[in-house]
């Protein structure tokens, strides 16, 4: 959302699109000095996000209205990773690193799982990089 020129978030971001990752950025105020580097990313190729389902459709899912969400009775995780931090975080929240070190998976797996799990409403942060299944 915001970084300076030579922020560590800007060498992660790079990182991930050598490795054929997808990079978004919100563009900030061309005047701002900490909005400099995700400018430069917009700039170089990431992707622009004005609305969350900029990035949804990028990814090619498509949102769930609240009201339809809290339809859904049973959670059908995507793949193996999923089904595990969803049996972990069904009863109480718990940080990614916690999840990461007790699922012995490292953390930037479990980041992008949570972040596709979030998009696709199987789980919620209920405070600053905590999570947990969603409509518990």
């Amino acid at each position: 959302i915001e970084a300076p020129e030579n922020s560590g978030s800007l060498h992660t971001a790079n990182s991930a699109a050598e490795q054929g990752r997808e990079v978004f950025a919100i563009p900030g105020n061309i005047s701002s000095p900490n909005s400099r580097g995700t400018n430069r990313l917009i700039q170089d190729g990431a992707k622009l996000v004005m609305h969350p389902n900029d990035i949804l459709a990028e990814l090619h899912m498509h949102h769930q209205a609240a009201e339809t969400r809290h339809v859904v009775t049973e959670i059908a995780p995507e793949n193996e990773l999923e089904r595990r931090i969803i049996d972990l975080i069904t009863l109480e929240p718990l940080l990614v690193d916690d999840i990461a070190i007790q699922l012995d998976v490292d953390v930037k797996d479990v980041s992008a799982a949570l972040l596709m799990m979030r998009l696709k409403g199987l789980v919620d942060e209920t405070a600053p990089m905590m999570y947990m299944v969603s409509g518990v």
